[in-house]
């Protein structure tokens, strides 16, 4: 399930890099993929979307979506101005 949530992220191709290898847009993604791939009924989210672009903000926010859809509830807080 995680490796399904990352790749839908874009980072398929990183399960075989190191975390230090990782921008800190890509290390925020992996993140948030596990967060949802652990099936968790609540997660906490502290700006998911901070460093990362405003298409790669979509990816976050529209798998955050599927996850709450799916039964999870999110806490988030953020700042950026991307209406999602």
């Amino acid at each position: 399930m995680a490796d399904e949530a990352i790749a839908s992220l874009g980072l398929g191709w990183a399960d075989s890099v190191f975390p230090d290898e990782l921008s800190n847009s890509e290390q925020q993604r992996i993140a948030a993929a596990r967060a949802i791939a652990a099936r968790s009924s609540v997660v906490l989210a502290d700006r998911p979307s901070a460093s990362q672009d405003e298409a790669t903000a979509r990816l976050v926010f529209q798998a955050i979506r599927h996850a709450a859809y799916a039964g999870a509830a999110f806490v988030i807080a953020r700042h950026d101005p991307i209406n999602l």
